[in-house]
């Protein structure tokens, strides 16, 4: 490169190929003196455009000109791991090393991970220390029992290990097999508090707001007000509570900090709340929502919300749609990741989110009045437990991570004017299974708008539609919404990396970890890649193209610039052009009937990175009376759409940096659907534009699609 900043010396290698009539691809001379042209992008946008003559001849090198890492000392541990079953007081599972040198020699960098694409580290895992493995030594440093809270039924698993001694670099890692685990036992907050009572303490309206009266262990009427007889769980005086019929007005947030049954007698046990402010600003109470769970084994079942205004702020100033009616988020962080979180035969009637008063705020998909509709659940990341059996008067439900059974509830519509971005979310799921609900809008205009099914993002594992019903106007939008909705919708564009693996190091050896870890480059990747997480690796080309490997473990070794991929089986021997990308691996979407009539709307869509999707039994209907092209209207839209890289630029606005690649579709079997009249039938496209670079002899989507009824 020159020193003038009016001059430059570009360096490059053009990879020259020819193609056949056979369509055999093979390098090319590249003929002396060809013309060639450059495109050049300055900053600020401006381009230009030079043509000039090369003068050199013979075949050109394909190959990168990056030198391959050297991987770090690799081994194969002769100590022995065992899984030992969890403590069922505590909840904690461990595995226990034995052989190891002891003395002053420790442990350093211990990573575990697990099928679904999670980890533990120590002390903290996803900065949150209640999430973190331990360890203790024992035998004078021979002996090590790592300690981990499970996140999931990993019973029947492999799970990996990974760790280095403090005495040296080299890198050990272990498969381990998982006999028995149950995410359930996971300690709590206030142990003494559970289990809890099967004897439920009858309550009845106390007569004035925030009053409920009770009859004591000495028959004396109690009148108390509620969040005091709530927080009674915490000492296990009392831990379980029934609604009997009547109104309840409550003015206050209320907060579960404890093991406990919340139930009631039907609709007819109406809990109201009144607020005297719309706002329930968090940043005074502490709480997001109208009752906030802070505690596992939490059960709310059988029983009424509404609410007494039109209109209320749940959530913190200027955070809009970030709290639900029940809503598990705890500011304040007293117990987080809860397990075995019930919320069933509940009916919810929804308020509209204050803070959405202007179209502004939330973009296109608003009505004209510019509401939304406040959502009705929103669980936190790591809580799990079960959704069933409620009727929703709008507001979606969010869960993040897992394991979710949501099953049985009946969504209808929305709050009259305004509009629910769709039934379910679901952010990061593993475990999760969406199955038997119904969602309808039977009046859009008198009782709000529902924009779609359900909607997943940033990727999953073992995610699973099955048996729902969805019709009546769900996805009738605003006349001036201008995105055609989908039903279903997952979404994970995020690549970390795509090349060859002349680039790469990897792994070597007579065991069974040979090729599986590789090396890459840290400046290479498109973001940064640590831990675990939704990651798979995809073969785009050669014998093996549409292969999906899963990625274990991620990480940085230190004193080096290298990242290092930890991978589920062995890579492939050869060269070839892989991926790598945050994904959906294990998504099936069966027995469900959508029928899209009289909207704009899609049923399915596939366009993100997946590996694993099965989609078989479905009846997608519509009526071909919205649109006439098939642009929209569709049963499914199989459209691999543009890989995204971090801090790109809006979506739809050119920037050659934001879309590094195409996503990857692998292992999609779409069979024995019935496909009755939607306009758009089944329609596939390839995602081009935005500064996509060639993909010219890769594979990307891998699609068979048998005996479907049309």
């Amino acid at each position: 490169m020159e020193s003038s900043t009016t001059a430059a010396d570009v360096y490059f290698s053009p990879i020259v190929q020819q193609i056949n009539s056979r369509g055999q691809i093979s390098d090319a001379t590249l003929p002396s003196n060809s013309s060639l042209a450059v495109t050049v992008t300055y900053d600020g946008g401006q381009t230009a455009n030079y043509t000039f003559t090369g003068s050199q001849t013979g075949a050109t090198d394909p190959a990168p000109v990056d030198v391959a890492p050297t991987l770090p000392a690799l081994s194969y541990p002769t100590n022995t791991a065992t899984f030992v079953p969890q403590n069922t007081t505590t909840g904690d599972a461990s595995i226990t090393l034995t052989g190891l040198p002891g003395g002053s020699t420790t442990l350093t960098n211990v990573v575990l991970s697990d099928e679904a694409g999670l980890a533990w580290e120590d002390p903290e895992s996803y900065g949150r220390y209640e999430l973190g493995l331990s360890i203790a030594y024992q035998d004078n440093n021979t002996q090590a029992t790592i300690t981990f809270p499970p996140y999931r039924d990993e019973a029947g698993s492999t799970m990996t290990l990974s760790y280095q001694l403090s005495s040296g670099s080299t890198e050990y890692v272990e498969d381990i097999a998982v006999p028995s685990s149950d995410h359930t036992y996971r300690s709590l907050l206030y142990p003494g508090t559970y289990p809890i009572s099967s004897t439920p303490l009858m309550l009845s309206p106390g007569g004035s707001e925030n009053l409920v009266t009770y009859t004591n262990s000495s028959d004396q009427k109690v009148t108390v007000d509620i969040q005091t007889l709530l927080n009674d769980a915490v000492s296990g005086t009392y831990n379980n509570f029934e609604f009997t019929a009547g109104t309840y007005q409550i003015d206050e947030v209320l907060d579960l900090q404890a093991p406990m049954i919340l139930q009631g007698v039907g609709s007819s046990a109406d809990v109201e709340f009144m607020f005297s402010s719309t706002s329930q600003n968090p940043s005074s109470t502490g709480l997001y929502g109208a009752i906030n769970i802070r505690s596992s084994h939490v059960t709310l079942e059988n029983f009424s919300i509404s609410f007494g205004q039109s209109s209320v702020d749940l959530g913190p100033t200027n955070e809009p749609g970030t709290a639900g009616i029940i809503d598990a988020f705890d500011v304040n962080a007293y117990q987080q990741a809860l397990v075995d979180v019930n919320v069933t035969g509940l009916t919810i009637h929804a308020a509209f989110d204050s803070l959405y008063s202007d179209k502004g705020s939330y973009g296109d998909s608003l009505d004209p009045n510019g509401y939304l509709t406040m959502p009705s659940i929103i669980m936190g990341n790591f809580d799990s437990g079960t959704i069933e059996n409620n009727t929703v008067y709008g507001g979606t439900i969010t869960v993040q991570f897992g394991p979710w059974t949501i099953s049985g509830n009946t969504f209808v519509g929305s709050v009259a004017g305004t509009l629910s971005p769709g039934v379910f979310g679901v952010d990061n799921g593993h475990d999760v299974t969406i199955q038997n609900n119904t969602a309808t809008d039977p009046s859009p205009s008198a009782d709000g708008q529902l924009e779609r099914f359900m909607a997943a993002n940033w990727g999953g594992y073992n995610i699973s539609i099955v048996g729902n019903s969805v019709s009546e106007n769900v996805g009738v939008l605003p006349d001036d919404e201008v995105n055609a909705t989908e039903e279903i919708l997952p979404e994970s564009f995020g690549v970390a990396y795509e090349g060859s693996t002349r680039a790469t190091a990897i792994a070597s050896s007579s065991g069974p970890y040979n090729r599986r870890i590789l090396a890459i480059d840290s400046s290479e990747l498109f973001g940064q890649v640590q831990g675990a997480g939704n990651w798979t690796l995809f073969i785009l080309d050669g014998s093996h193209s549409g292969t999906a490997i899963k990625v274990t473990q991620a990480y940085e070794s230190s004193g080096d610039t290298w990242t290092y991929f930890m991978l589920a089986s062995p890579l492939p021997q050869g060269t070839f052009d892989f991926s790598i990308a945050s994904s959906y691996n294990t998504f099936t979407v069966s027995g469900n009937m959508i029928d899209t009539s009289g909207t704009v709307s899609t049923a399915l869509v596939l366009g993100s990175y997946f590996d694993d999707v099965q989609v078989n039994g479905n009846t997608f209907k519509g009526d071909q009376t919205v649109g006439t092209n098939g642009w929209f209207s569709q049963a499914i839209r199989i459209s691999p759409g543009g890989a995204q890289i971090s801090g790109a630029s809006t979506l739809g606005t050119y920037n050659p940096n934001y879309y590094a690649t195409i996503v990857s579709m692998f292992g999609v079997v779409i069979s024995g659907n019935t496909i009755d009249d939607p306009i758009g039938g089944v329609h596939i496209w390839v995602f081009v534009g935005y500064g996509v670079p060639t993909t010219y002899g890769r594979t990307y989507t891998n699609v068979a699609l048998n005996n479907n009824n049309f």
